[in-house]
């Protein structure tokens, strides 16, 4: 899976600017911006250098194999920063420029298709509470750092296989729990979703069928808000954008979107 993701970045793409913060990691390009939430810390010694400007991007995307935390986030934001760009977007997606569409939120997007169907959601969303639980036949929130009434992590090797559609953060690609994770909702409708995901159409070839994501193009806002570790502002920055795989093998009545 990974490897796939690296091939396609041009070799010449360089970073324009990163930085490392205490709630997300951000790595620009002159053609995007990248995003992923900062892992807590965990892992050997970092093998990026402090300082990534001027490197090949493709280079620092390969980190989030590395088992630094920060390395694999960086790398991650490498990524987003090359598919989440507004030209592969469009390449990828036919995506243009358009007003902030409440469709795009999957959560309501969605809720249709959720309806008397078993749900489980890899990490805690509020909007699953608020638009997937009232209609889902159950909902199993599943979480590395659960709250009352969630799941451990141990659990989606349990539930998932058992579920109709499946919600996962985008987060899992940097701390590579991602490829397990649809393995097991293999049977399931997978919408990978939140800031962190990356817009890439190859997961379509891995299980995804629904790719939720978020475009940034203000640098120097994203940057700001990076800096001082405003999680729930940088959250809500990028406009949210989600595109289906063309075919995929879980049946529902579609009568969403």
């Amino acid at each position: 899976m990974y490897r796939v993701l690296f091939d396609e970045i041009p070799p010449d793409l360089r970073i324009e600017l990163a930085y490392a913060g205490t709630s997300h990691c951000m790595v620009a390009t002159e053609e995007g911006i990248g995003s992923v939430m900062t892992l807590p810390p965990s892992g050997p010694a970092a093998i990026l250098p402090e300082k990534l400007e001027g490197l090949p991007l493709r280079a620092v995307a390969e980190a989030v194999l590395s088992w630094n935390a920060t390395d694999a986030a960086l790398g991650a934001a490498a990524l987003n920063a090359y598919y989440n760009s507004p030209r592969l977007l469009q390449k990828n997606f036919g995506y243009a420029d358009k007003e902030a569409d409440a469709s795009a939120d999957p959560f309501v997007r969605y809720a249709e298709w959720a309806r008397d169907k078993k749900v489980a959601s890899i990490g805690h969303f509020a909007s699953v509470e608020r638009h997937i639980a009232p209609v889902a036949a159950s909902l199993y929130i599943i979480e590395e750092h659960p709250q009352e009434g969630d799941y451990p992590a141990a659990a989606a090797e349990f539930l998932l296989p058992k579920m109709d559609m499946v919600f996962i953060t985008g987060s899992t690609l940097a701390n590579k729990t991602l490829p397990r994770l649809l393995e097991l909702s293999r049977h399931a409708f997978v919408v990978l979703v939140g800031p962190s995901t990356c817009m890439a159409p190859q997961l379509f070839s891995y299980g995804v069928s629904v790719l939720s994501g978020s475009l940034y193009t203000d640098r120097e806002t994203c940057l700001s808000l990076v800096r001082q570790g405003l999680h729930g502002k940088m959250v809500h920055q990028g406009q949210k954008l989600s595109f289906e795989a063309f075919q995929n093998s879980v049946s529902f009545e579609k009568g969403v979107g």
